[in-house]
């Protein structure tokens, strides 16, 4: 889990770190456990900034490249699912999957890229 926070020396900002992390935890598949996604971006909350991490993964969320499943107890003030569904790169993210845009298209070929190197 700290392995994906110590890649941030490689990113050329911000942006293109959260974008990696989401994409790297894809490759390994296309569904996640929230307390699983809590885990992996932990430590990447201390090094980039958080807003930009939720963002990009509420795009990957409404996108469908990476459904991170809710799996709070009754109590959803501090849900991750509900909190990225409430983000507005949620909605994006949905758009961009419907319309077939080229950031949503790439993102998508580089985790197939990345998965067929992989296994």
């Amino acid at each position: 889990m700290n392995d994906l926070a110590a890649t941030f020396a490689d990113s050329e900002d911000e942006g293109f770190f959260a974008y990696s992390v989401l994409a790297n935890i894809a490759v390994a598949g296309s569904s996640i456990s929230e307390s699983m996604m809590q885990l992996y971006l932990g430590p990447c909350y201390e090094i980039a900034n958080r807003n930009i991490i939720l963002n990009n993964a509420a795009y990957f969320h409404g996108a469908g490249i990476l459904h991170i499943e809710c799996d709070c107890s009754d109590n959803r003030v501090l849900c991750l699912v509900n909190d990225l569904e409430n983000n507005e790169c949620h909605d994006v993210g949905t758009e961009a999957k419907n319309t077939g845009h080229p950031m949503y298209t790439q993102a998508v070929a580089d985790i197939m890229s990345l998965r067929e190197s992989l296994f």
